[in-house]
């Protein structure tokens, strides 16, 4: 069976069995805060979803977005799931099975939830929510798997947005009630909405509507039923039961239960509306025990007022310290916070650190792209962009790209300009003070050339490199010139015959030295032959930086082996070099790693040496290869990166 292979973009928490669902955020800059907050936390392919419980682990890309995925199956084959629905909206019945577990709790109801699958429907197409041991019931359809069943009045019908419903029935029903969902960062909110004939729907928050003996209803729906002469459609069944004490403590003591139950759950909105309840409706003044509770509830509620002011207070400050201290996963994760505990009734300070905050994660995530462009390893030689290859040979809108390159000169100098940045980070540390010099002086040229290419943060780090050469530069120790002697002095510009006058006449007359030529300059020393061990070394040296510059596209030379290598690679004698070549391809092919036809590794080395050719054609004899040709060996590097891109 092929397995689905559709992006999962929900799960639950903890394990397979959980009913807390979370929605993962299709941003990379936001998936870094939510791995942040759940670093401790384990995600599944819950059965409640019509999952395998598997377990998921999360996914970051930035050239799509981003998804959870199955850990990989042990026996290395792939995971085969039969969830059918993957999107975001695929654990909507859970967020909404908490939320009105929460809604009714608040009411002082104890609600049980279940979710039937008749005639095979999936998991999650139906709700079914029953509280006081059966005394009020819904059925809500999130989709259009099961038909409504109209006729059954004990069961109160809730629509999803994609279940269609006639004319009739809205004219004989009056009204039917809807739900759908929005997403807040990676939860989903619960909306209620009212449907009538011939009029929009008008959505409502869970907190606006209410339980009635008719069931459900919002204030769109109060209002439907006012405007109507007949009385209203009953829905559910009257009570089963009459009470025989009287209403007024009875509702007292409803109020002082639903009082108690706001102040466990945490809720001062709903602690804070039943009390109001409660001083417009005057029961406190002739009921001495809830008069006694709506103090308490009060002083509650002025407490917790504070202690939140307080963590509010705390929360801006830990943002602004964030953001002040350049420290993105933390300014993620309480922006985060800020937004969804704080978004109202924010001061101007307040609006200003969120939105400080803000502007620095857009600027963090519109330079990134910059970032990972000079990150990835350049293209050097243009050398080889002339010679056409042997295995892909370049096609017509390839030559076309290339040519549009070469006629924008900024793009080309930018190119230019990140490649130099890119050997700076790797070899800035090691170069000497005049490679350093050299090679910043380019840079500059390049980021003259580059124009408008160039960003803030390259431009920046140039900079940087071009402060740093300049301090290199005054610190480093100069050479001092020898002084010059006093006879050459008085005598410059005079015949080669002529003596010299001696400073000190009483000193006795010494024999002039037999000058050399001017033509013949004495010959550069050679360094001394490295026993055979050493040599070994130094080939199995050369041997990896070779093989990751054939992986990296580049090309090398001698000094910048030797300033890569450092005491690894001393200075070579012309004998000792072949010999280091020629180890170096005879230990690739006992590794098995470079058949014996193609291109050698020496070749990187080869097409920027012009100094020594000989080398190069003694190394082709000891190895019975033909002899080079010109651009024989630009050639050979071109085919060598191809065949290692993919080792």
């Amino acid at each position: 069976m092929q397995g689905d292979r559709r992006q999962i973009q929900t799960a639950v928490l903890g394990s397979a069995d959980s009913d807390q669902p979370l929605v993962l955020p299709l941003e990379a800059i936001e998936l870094d805060s939510f791995r942040w907050q759940h670093q401790h936390d384990t995600f599944w392919c819950g059965h409640l979803l019509g999952g395998c419980g598997g377990q998921l682990t999360t996914k970051l890309y930035t050239d799509r977005v981003c998804h959870f995925a199955h850990h990989p199956d042990p026996t290395g084959q792939p995971r085969i799931c039969e969830r059918r629905a993957r999107d975001v909206s695929s654990a909507d019945h859970l967020y909404l099975k908490a939320a009105a577990a929460t809604w009714l709790a608040d009411r002082g109801h104890k609600a049980a939830f279940t979710f039937p699958q008749p005639d095979g429907a999936a998991i999650g197409s139906v709700l079914d929510i029953a509280w006081d041991a059966g005394n009020g019931a819904l059925r809500i359809h999130l989709d259009a798997a099961v038909p409504p069943a109209w006729d059954n009045h004990d069961v109160d019908v809730v629509l999803g947005m994609t279940v269609p419903v006639d004319d009739d029935t809205l004219v004989r029903r009056w009204y039917v009630h809807r739900v759908r969902f929005e997403s807040a960062g990676t939860a989903r909110e619960v909306r209620i909405g009212t449907q009538a004939f011939a009029r929009g729907t008008e959505w409502f928050t869970l907190d606006e509507c209410d339980m009635t003996e008719r069931g459900l209803s919002t204030p769109a729906a109060e209002r439907i039923i006012r405007a109507r002469r007949t009385p209203p459609p009953r829905t559910n069944p009257p009570p089963r039961t009459t009470p025989t004490t009287p209403r007024q403590p009875i509702r007292g003591q409803d109020m002082l239960f639903r009082l108690a139950e706001a102040r466990r759950s945490g809720s001062t909105r709903q602690a804070e509306e039943i009390c109001r309840q409660i001083e417009r409706s005057g029961l406190h003044q002739d009921h001495q025990q809830l008069a006694t509770g709506l103090a308490t509830a009060r002083q509650w509620l002025e407490e917790r007022r504070a202690r939140q002011a307080k963590q509010r207070q705390n929360l801006f400050r830990d943002l602004q310290h964030a953001t002040l201290n350049h420290k993105p996963p933390q300014v993620r994760a309480l922006l985060t916070r800020v937004d969804a505990t704080a978004s109202d009734d924010r001061t101007k300070e307040e609006d200003a650190i969120a939105d400080a905050a803000a502007a620095y994660l857009e600027d963090l995530k519109r330079t990134a792209r910059w970032e990972h462009r000079d990150a990835a390893p350049p293209v050097r030689g243009p050398k080889f962009s002339k010679i056409p290859s042997r295995h892909t040979p370049r096609t017509a809108p390839a030559i076309l790209r290339s040519q549009a390159k070469k006629k924008d000169p900024q793009a080309a100098a930018h190119r230019r300009m990140c490649d130099i940045l890119h050997d700076l980070r790797r070899l800035g540390d090691r170069m000497t003070t005049a490679e350093l010099q050299q090679t910043v002086t380019k840079l500059s040229k390049a980021t003259a050339a580059a124009g408008n290419e160039v960003t803030d943060h390259q431009r920046q780090e140039v900079l940087d490199w071009v402060a740093r050469a300049d301090t290199v530069s005054q610190t480093s120790p100069r050479p001092v010139p020898p002084p010059r002697p006093e006879t050459e002095q008085q005598h410059k510009g005079q015949g080669h015959d002529s003596q010299p006058r001696l400073r000190n006449r009483a000193e006795p007359q010494r024999p002039a030295a037999k000058r050399q030529p001017r033509s013949e300059k004495p010959k550069k020393s050679e360094p001394p032959r490295l026993p055979s061990n050493a040599v070994t070394e130094v080939a199995a040296a050369v041997t990896g930086e070779l093989k990751k510059t054939a992986r990296e596209h580049s090309t090398t030379s001698w000094s910048r082996l030797r300033t890569q290598l450092g005491s690894a690679l001393p200075p070579l004698n012309p004998d000792d070099q072949l010999e280091v070549l020629l180890r170096v391809e005879i230990l690739i092919r006992v590794r098995k790693q470079n058949p014996a036809d193609e291109p050698l590794l020496s070749s990187l080395i080869a097409v920027n040496d012009t100094s020594n050719p000989q080398l190069y054609q003694q190394l082709l004899n000891r190895l019975g290869r033909d002899q080079a040709e010109p651009g024989w060996w630009q050639t050979e590097a071109l085919r060598l990166h191809q065949i290692w891109r993919h080792r």
